[in-house]
């Protein structure tokens, strides 16, 4: 009779584990997310200055072949 008593106890415990665990789990998922779209934001902006050195490059060859 007394273990009637005690189950509810440990099925809410159990809950509130298992959303603890969860919310860390998301927690952490959120942190990689944050960190992939950084790296992404730094690969696209390097991205951005080699295709402007490029960029630069030919309009340098442009001009050396104009004096030609």
């Amino acid at each position: 009779m007394d273990h009637c008593f005690h189950t509810p106890s440990i099925l809410i415990f159990h809950i509130v584990i298992c959303c603890w665990r969860y919310e860390h789990y998301l927690l952490l998922l959120n942190y990689d997310m944050l960190r992939r779209m950084e790296q992404a934001a730094f690969n696209y902006k390097s991205l951005e200055i080699s295709l402007k050195l490029f960029q630069n490059t030919l309009s340098s060859l442009a001009i050396g072949f104009q004096f030609c």
